[in-house]
């Protein structure tokens, strides 16, 4: 009975192997996938004034420059670079954008390479007049979109040529029921579907959404504020969009509080001023018309002029876009700054992030081994097949 016993166990392990061998194939494929996506976040870049240049901050707070004074104004011919109410865009390749407030040229870096976008000059061959882009947004068409400060316009901008055209004209927005005037400030916004945001303080504060035609609509104005009982309703902060696709937008006038746009239109509060005042703590002096953004894993940043610091706050849930609003703390402090530059920062400029990197050993992992456990799973199957015909699985 023995060598029956014995010939029972190895056909079942034999059967157990073959009908475990195409699974095992899938191991190394899982395994490849990198997981740097969705664990970490890229770094950050911030305008920063006293230094006049760009600096790099790490997920850690680390603090480096990005692009310095001198190759700025090696470029824009100027006797300094200014970044007041002036945003920085990045793209998919980790190309960013920004204007020098003093010269009104729009600069972009690709690699190591500083250069010149769009000249005054230019523009004015152009459109017949000076622009100057203060919001900047990179589409989801490679182009930069731009809303320019002094033709009260949004800017489509070549990423590559710098050619530029009017994307939606002062008159279509001003043209809007309940709009007499306008006069594009603060920051600029692109949702997951590509509609822009800006906004204008003239005669009604109000945000006006844009769709991928050109074509504005008001999404909110000063008065949605009222009915949420702000004494005095402003936009005209920067703006950002949460995970979601909700609008985050910074009102500077009292109360200081930074509140949650849908893209329909309904308003509700963010962060409130006593909020931030006590992650802040700089009551009387407390101002966000700073930089905001949030990273790629839903955390929350903001530059604080009162203070000359970024805050963060720790993200809560990222299907809905909220943050743990008693979570902020100081991610990076004046202090930080001042030993990275020399200078006591002045945070008036634009914040935003740059790509999550991927390491290239994961990524040459993903790309060699999955596609190989493909044909091997397939090798497997028809082992199974042609053993089943032969009777050597029952």
């Amino acid at each position: 009975m023995a060598p029956c016993s014995i010939s029972v166990s190895l056909s079942s392990l034999h059967r157990a192997l073959i009908l475990l061998f195409p699974l095992l194939l899938l191991v190394p494929a899982v395994q490849a996938v990198p997981l740097s996506l969705a664990h970490g976040t890229g770094d950050m870049l911030l305008l920063e004034g006293a230094s006049q240049s760009v600096l790099r901050i790490s997920p850690a707070g680390a603090v480096s420059v990005e692009v310095a004074r001198h190759d700025i104004l090696a470029l824009t011919g100027g006797s300094r670079a200014y970044f007041n109410d002036r945003g920085i865009a990045v793209d998919a390749r980790g190309d960013f954008y920004f204007t020098d407030y003093m010269t009104c040229i729009l600069l972009k870096k690709s690699g190591d390479q500083l250069s010149v976008l769009v000249r005054p000059s230019r523009s004015y061959d152009l459109l017949g007049g000076v622009v100057d882009p203060n919001g900047l947004v990179v589409g989801g068409d490679g182009g930069l979109y731009a809303s320019d400060e002094l033709s009260d316009s949004v800017l489509r901008i070549d990423a590559e040529s710098g050619e530029l055209r009017i994307f939606t004209a002062h008159e279509a927005m001003a043209g809007l029921p309940g709009i007499a005037g306008v006069n594009l400030v603060g920051g600029m916004a692109i949702g997951h579907d590509e509609t822009i945001y800006v906004q204008t303080d003239r005669d009604v504060d109000a945000i006006f959404a844009i769709d991928e035609s050109g074509v504005p609509r008001v999404l909110v104005t000063e008065d949605d504020l009222r009915a949420l009982g702000v004494e005095h309703p402003s936009f005209s902060g920067f703006m950002t969009i949460a995970p979601n696709g909700d609008l985050i937008v910074a009102s500077t006038d009292m109360p200081r509080s930074i509140y949650r746009i849908t893209p329909a239109g309904q308003i509700s509060l963010f962060l409130s001023e006593e909020t931030l005042t006590a992650v802040v703590g700089t009551l009387g002096t407390l101002s966000i018309g700073a930089g905001m953004a949030f990273d790629s894993l839903g955390n929350f940043y903001l530059a604080e002029e009162g203070s000359d610091s970024i805050f963060k706050w720790l993200v809560a849930d990222m299907a809905t876009g909220t943050i743990d609003a008693a979570s902020g703390f100081s991610f990076v402090s004046a202090q930080t700054l001042y030993d990275a530059t020399g200078y006591h920062p002045d945070l008036k400029g634009g914040i935003a992030f740059l790509p999550v990197p991927v390491p290239s050993s994961l990524a040459r992992v993903q790309a060699v081994t999955t596609p190989a456990s493909l044909p091997l799973l397939g090798i497997g199957l028809l082992t199974l097949v042609v053993m089943r015909r032969r009777g050597r699985v029952r």
